[in-house]
């Protein structure tokens, strides 16, 4: 959930530049303007929370269901034959 909220904080940062995402204690004048980099930070932030989360869930998966719940496809549509009926 995070994880997305940082993704959408990131694009409001490309599409607006890093002071529509600055922090409030930041200083935001001309003499000391906001990294440009900002944008990319968050983006960065969003993509660890997100593999924790990916990581997490299947390790749930797995101690809570055991091993064949924890990968992402399933393999029982692979094994059923296809028919054109």
């Amino acid at each position: 959930m995070f994880g997305f909220l940082l993704l959408i904080v990131g694009i409001v940062g490309l599409v607006s530049g890093p002071a529509a995402i600055g922090d409030p204690g930041q200083i935001k004048d001309i003499s000391n303007p906001l990294d440009p980099r900002l944008p990319w930070i968050y983006f960065g932030a969003a993509a660890l929370f997100l593999l924790n989360g990916l990581v997490s869930h299947r390790a749930y998966l797995r101690d809570f269901y055991g091993d064949s719940h924890a990968t992402l496809t399933r393999k029982d549509s692979e094994e059923k034959p296809k028919t054109n009926a």
